[in-house]
């Protein structure tokens, strides 16, 4: 509920461009330290520990945000979401090879039908009350969101992790034989990622550019959100059938082409005064390629490391 309108929260609590950018820059840094420190401790320690109670810590970063005076506040958090590595490994133990696209497609489906409605509310919250008030109130409802998803995963998940197959090694002696199996056997898959990462980082202030260059209002950028995780969440099941049957090298060719195809109408796009049109292509082209994505992506990961 609260992503589509981060940056403007930000803007309302003094931050530039240049700030915003230097904030993302700051949480893909630290995001990266923190899971190679989540990686290890899942392999040592087992996925479910690490899982529950990072969720938990995570949960506080939301807290933050709520009480946060001014921007700079907002560069806490990143490196409570350690618990990635182990969440990823945990689903690719609990899946078979032949239907994990599949599996993968209904776990996104399952999620994004939660949230898919959630940018129109947040929308129509912030036209009504304004934009610091209700996302304040946001991110105050993710952080008890968060508490309770940590309790369900202490409740309800099995741990997958064997004693014969943890980790014994030191910290850097066991990511010496990581980086070795990515060397011999991951680097194409590390290149795709790389590419992937720095043309996604290259349009870090669309929703900036959006609201207050071309002139979409704040409601409406919520609405074209929804529009998009719409069509995500329709073509996220599809998605994982063509993983399945077909393979994955053809989601993650599509997956960018649509991705980038997305930002030209930005690029072409007039000044508006306060209309969806220019920004409902790209949010159709980006959700959709990222529902593809997020399919194939773990499924490809999940079968190559074993």
């Amino acid at each position: 509920m609260s992503r589509p309108y981060s940056q403007l929260y930000m803007r309302e609590l003094g931050a530039t461009p240049l700030a915003i950018s230097a904030r993302s820059s700051t949480s893909v840094t630290t995001l990266a330290l923190a899971r190679m420190i989540g990686g290890y401790v899942a392999d040592v320690y087992g996925r479910k520990e690490v899982v529950w109670k990072a969720t938990m810590v995570a949960a506080f970063q939301y807290l933050v945000y709520a009480l946060a005076p001014s921007w700079e506040m907002l560069l806490l958090g990143s490196l409570a979401l350690f618990y990635q590595p182990a969440l990823r490994s945990l689903l690719a133990d609990l899946t078979r090879f032949e239907s994990r696209g599949r599996t993968y497609a209904l776990v996104k489906f399952s999620a994004s039908l939660l949230s898919a409605l959630s940018p129109s509310v947040a929308a129509w919250l912030i036209s009504t009350h304004g934009l610091v008030g209700p996302m304040r109130a946001i991110y105050a409802a993710s952080f008890m969101a968060g508490i309770v998803a940590g309790i369900i995963w202490c409740r309800f998940i099995e741990e997958t992790l064997g004693v014969r197959n943890k980790v014994n090694f030191l910290f850097l002696d066991s990511y010496r034989e990581a980086l070795r199996f990515v060397k011999n056997r991951l680097m194409s898959l590390l290149t795709m990622e790389l590419l992937i990462a720095a043309s996604r980082s290259l349009a870090i202030l669309i929703p900036y550019y959006s609201v207050y260059y071309l002139g979409v209002s704040e409601a409406n950028w919520g609405y074209a959100w929804t529009i998009g995780l719409v069509a995500g969440l329709i073509v996220s099941i599809p998605s994982g059938y063509l993983v399945d049957r077909v393979g994955r090298g053809a989601s993650l060719v599509l997956s960018p082409i649509l991705q980038g195809a997305g930002v030209l109408p930005l690029l072409l796009a007039l000044q508006t005064r306060g209309g969806i049109l220019p920004v409902l292509l790209p949010t159709l082209f980006s959700s959709i390629g990222n529902s593809m994505y997020f399919v194939a992506m773990p499924t490809m990961r999940a079968n190559l490391v074993p």
